[in-house]
């Protein structure tokens, strides 16, 4: 059995965690099943439901098996469950490493390929022999179209290789990494295994590319959304310098006496502030939204302070939430416009606001204390956080890392479950094949569990 001619000089790709690359070299590339056996932990990228599959999907050719005995690879270079993890926010692309193998390893005889993902209810067709590659669609492989015509292309996009149980790392002969600094801590893990590292080179590589890069901002390579680690650091740096400038100059000539008389006056005037007058009028290409984004803005408030949500917090937080409220789209001025100046759809507008609502709390508010700071910040980063646990897969471990008390957390849920509101078509038909209303029920369903769960991990952490 040998690779068709046409396909020999292929890798297959598996891409992976920084942190897990340690591992990876002391143990090999090893399946599910064999990390679980060897009592090895790695930050998994993949969804819980696909990892459900892959644990009983029978494998019907070569060693045989299921899938999870099986060390995975694609033969695309950038992938579409890729897209969906950064888009739900779950992982930073910078972060990610990609291991090339060559092709030929598909003529060892613990070697087995699928021509679609195995990730479906119905399983894709497995096999062994190599010369069966024909049998893959490769101009939907090889495409460089971040999206896929149909589901069923999506799936043969991600058609798999699979190694039983384990691989040699000395089988890697490259690794693409995202920039320099990834680069150097990557020589940093070979040197301290004494394993020479092979060629470590980046997107782009023999025309192959593998990340998701957000082509609109200009200034050097920047993911389409800003992953876990990134966002917390920003939101972390934006408080400490708010904070840190205040402690050495007061502002000279706040605009607002206190964060109580900036919610007065913004409910009197919406465009008191630079950031939300470029956002009053804005159109959007969101369709999901039925207003502009100021509009939407006014409403998230509006459906905020009638909420039972918003009832129950104390009058301190009500103020900050209301605040936090106006402030929570401000990002959208920064996000790139469409060809007819709509604000494109842009999930990381929550982080392009961070540096927005840090001028605010350093310039125009006379009097705040750090916690207030912090808080607010926090809301307006974070104010899909909840809504995208509960209903999005976006990993609720990321709560944690964030929030410091009961009170952030009753807070995130009142804006959250407004913003979300705001999204339901009024009445007639819109509202009855809208889907809001079910993500909202989903949301407030799940909120005692999840407010239990954080705040008993909280307590733990202490």
């Amino acid at each position: 059995m040998s690779i068709p001619d046409e396909h020999k000089t292929r890798h297959i790709y598996q891409f992976t965690h920084l942190d897990n690359l340690p591992d990876i070299l002391q143990h090999g590339l090893l399946s599910y099943n064999e990390k679980e056996r060897r009592g090895i932990s790695h930050i998994s990228i993949a969804s819980s439901s696909i990892q459900d599959r892959r644990a009983v999907m029978d494998v019907s050719v070569g060693p045989g098996g299921v899938v999870h005995n099986y060390v995975p690879f694609y033969f695309c270079s950038r992938s579409p469950m890729l897209l969906s993890v950064v888009n739900a926010k779950n992982v930073d692309q910078l972060y990610l490493l990609y291991l090339g193998v060559p092709i030929d390893v598909l003529t060892l005889p613990k070697a087995v390929f699928t021509n679609a993902s195995a990730n479906t209810a119905v399983p894709p067709t497995f096999y062994s022999d190599p010369s069966d590659l024909v049998n893959l669609d490769w101009a939907n492989i090889d495409s460089k179209k971040w999206g896929s015509p149909s589901d069923d292309a999506r799936h043969a996009r991600m058609a798999e290789a699979l190694i039983h149980r384990r691989l040699k790392v000395s089988k890697i002969d490259h690794i693409i990494v995202w920039n320099d600094m990834v680069k150097e801590k990557v020589e940093e893990i070979y040197a301290e295994a004494d394993i020479d590292p092979p060629a470590i080179v980046f997107d782009g590589h023999r025309g192959r590319h593998f990340y998701y890069i957000n082509f609109y901002d200009k200034g050097g390579r920047v993911s389409i959304v800003t992953g876990p680690i990134c966002l917390r650091n920003q939101y972390e740096a934006a408080a400490k310098e708010v904070m840190e400038t205040r402690s050495e100059e007061s502002p000279d000539e706040a605009m607002f006496d206190s964060i109580e008389d900036a919610v007065d006056e913004l409910d009197d005037d919406f465009c008191a502030l630079p950031e939300l007058a470029e956002i009053n009028d804005l159109p959007t290409a969101n369709q999901e939204h039925r207003e502009d984004v100021g509009a939407h803005t006014r409403t998230v408030v509006d459906k905020l302070r009638n909420s039972d949500l918003f009832e129950a917090l104390s009058d301190r937080e009500k103020v900050l939430v209301e605040f936090a409220a106006y402030l929570h789209d401000i990002g959208k001025g920064k996000s790139p416009r469409d060809d007819q100046g709509r604000q494109r759809v842009d999930a990381d507008h929550p982080a392009r606001a961070i540096s927005l609502v840090q001028r605010i709390l350093t310039e125009d508010i006379e009097t705040i204390d750090e916690e207030e700071v912090r808080q607010i910040i926090l809301l307006v980063a974070y104010h899909d956080l909840i809504g995208d646990i509960l209903g999005k897969g976006r990993d609720r471990q990321q709560l944690l890392d964030v929030i410091e008390c009961a009170e952030d957390f009753d807070m995130l849920a009142a804006l959250n479950c407004a913003d979300v509101e705001s999204l339901i078509p009024e009445g007639g038909l819109a509202r009855m094949i809208s889907s809001h209303p079910g993500w909202l029920e989903r949301i407030k369903a799940g909120l005692p569990d999840l407010r239990e769960w954080t705040l008993e991990n909280l307590e733990d952490e202490e």
